[in-house]
């Protein structure tokens, strides 16, 4: 999701550094109608059981809190898992290919668990 919001450079709606203007800002309703969107995109991207709970969220960065608070909990485990995958990756044998292979599956667990020490950081915090 974070993706996706940097793509459309709205990341700084969940975390706070596009702060909703006074309302006799010129920017007001602009600002209003990118939240909204954000929350949309957000709402959307949840199992729609869940939506419930999280509807009456009233700007993105209070979704996104709520959202983090609810889920963002579950990653202990897969940062264990992720670590456990890592150390259990060996180098089958030297070849080209099995080298290749292994390069591929190492970057993708590094990747895997910068992304979610980071998130754990930012929950902490």
């Amino acid at each position: 999701m974070k993706i996706a919001l940097c793509n459309k450079v709205k990341l700084g709606f969940i975390g706070g550094s596009y702060a909703k203007p006074p309302m006799n800002n010129p920017i007001y309703d602009q600002w209003i109608r990118c939240d909204s969107m954000v929350v949309s995109w957000l709402l959307n991207s949840v199992d729609p059981s869940f939506v419930g709970a999280f509807i009456y969220a009233n700007t993105t960065k209070e979704l996104w809190n709520e959202l983090t608070e609810r889920f963002g909990q579950s990653n202990g485990p897969l940062l264990y898992k992720v670590h456990k995958e890592v150390s259990e990756l060996y180098l089958q044998d030297d070849s080209v290919v099995c080298v290749a292979v292994y390069y591929i599956k190492m970057k993708k667990l590094w990747d895997e668990l910068t992304d979610l020490s980071e998130m754990l950081e930012v929950d902490v915090n």
